[in-house]
């Protein structure tokens, strides 16, 4: 099985676990990346992810997500353009659709996220 995260998941283990989602959600991704270690799942990362990850100003965080982010058995290539725009057309936030688009591109089975909105007009 192929398992894309988007930024948010990678993150997500290293946010306030005294918020609960924040906690249960943390468990979440950290279970999935444990079946990538076990290599029962792959983790699919890209060139958005990484440049998403890249972006992130506390030294520290960029550097846990980025840890986990190299757990990624691949780099998938870039997202098609195509595809970018018509998820864009189809309300989702230009970042997300890109997220979404590698994914796609990468073959993976399964797109996993946190995001409350990565759609802009519900």
């Amino acid at each position: 099985m192929r398992i894309y995260l988007d930024a948010c998941c990678v993150c997500r283990p290293f946010d306030d676990p005294a918020i609960e989602r924040n906690r249960i959600e943390a468990e979440a991704v950290l279970s999935v990346l444990s079946l990538v270690e076990q290599q029962q799942a792959e983790f699919i990362a890209s060139p958005v992810l990484n440049a998403e990850l890249n972006q992130i100003t506390d030294e520290e965080r960029r550097d846990q997500a980025t840890t986990l982010a190299n757990l990624a058995c691949e780099i998938g290539p870039m997202p098609d353009r195509g595809v970018t725009e018509t998820m864009i057309a189809r309300g989702f936030k230009p970042l997300d659709a890109m997220h979404i688009a590698a994914a796609i591109k990468s073959q993976c089975n399964v797109f996993l996220t946190t995001d409350d909105s990565t759609v802009t007009n519900r």
